[in-house]
C-alpha cells in the first residue's frame, strides 16, 4: 500500500471518528432524565436535576437546558436568577456539568397545570426537545410575584377533599405538611429577599 493511501486512509477514518463523535453529543430525550413535577418560587427555595444524555447513555457536559414556560400564562420568571443561570422572558436556561447534569434553583412564580400529557412546559438540550411536563406548581400560586395572603387561601382549599394538587409542592400526591413547609420557607425568605425582581 503506498504512502499516500494510507495517508487518506487515516484522514477518512479521522474524519468519520469525527462524525461519530459530533453525533454521539446530541441530546437523547430518550436517555435524557427530566421529573415529572416541578415546583418553582420566587426565592429559588426549591431545586430539581435535570440530567442530558446522548443516544448510548453518555453525559453531555455545557449543553444549554432551558425550562420555556412560553406557552403558560401565569408563569414568570424572575429577572434574577441563581449565578450561572439567565432569564428571558419566560425562559430560564442553566448549562449541564461534566455529568450532564444541571441543577435548577428557578426563581418564578404561577402555576401551569393542564390535561395531562398536553405538557406546556417544555424542556430543550442542545436545541432538542428532551420532555414536557403537563404541569409545576409554586407557593405563589395568584402568579403575582409574591408569596402573599391570596397564596394561603388558595393552600388552605387546596387542603380540602378533593384535594387540588396545585399546592402539592413537594411532587408526593397529596397536598400536607411537607408542602406547608415548603409553603412556609417561601413566604419567610420573602421576608428577606423582598418580591421577585
Amino acid at each position: 500500500m503506498s504512502k499516500f493511501v494510507r495517508i487518506a486512509l487515516m484522514v477518512a477514518l479521522g474524519v468519520a471518528t469525527a462524525v461519530c463523535v459530533a453525533a454521539a453529543a446530541v441530546p437523547d430525550p430518550t436517555n435524557s432524565v427530566v421529573p415529572t413535577c416541578i415546583c418553582v418560587a420566587p426565592g429559588g427555595e426549591e431545586t430539581f436535576m435535570v440530567t442530558v444524555n446522548d443516544q448510548f447513555g453518555n453525559p453531555i457536559n455545557n449543553v444549554a437546558v432551558v425550562l420555556d414556560f412560553g406557552s403558560c400564562s401565569v408563569v414568570y420568571a424572575c429577572s434574577g436568577q441563581d449565578a450561572g443561570f439567565t432569564a428571558a422572558g419566560k425562559m430560564v436556561t442553566g448549562y449541564t456539568n461534566a455529568s450532564g447534569q444541571v441543577t435548577f434553583t428557578t426563581r418564578a412564580g404561577g402555576i401551569c397545570q393542564t390535561v395531562p400529557g398536553d405538557g406546556p412546559i417544555r424542556v430543550w438540550a442542545g436545541g432538542v426537545l428532551i420532555a414536557s411536563l403537563a404541569k409545576n406548581s409554586s407557593p405563589d400560586i395568584s402568579g403575582n410575584g409574591t408569596v402573599g395572603l391570596d397564596d394561603l387561601g388558595s393552600f388552605a382549599a387546596d387542603q380540602l377533599p378533593p384535594q387540588n394538587l396545585e399546592s402539592d409542592f413537594s411532587c408526593d400526591g397529596i397536598v400536607g405538611l411537607a408542602d406547608l413547609g415548603i409553603f412556609a420557607d417561601a413566604q419567610l425568605n420573602q421576608r428577606w429577599l423582598g418580591f421577585c425582581p
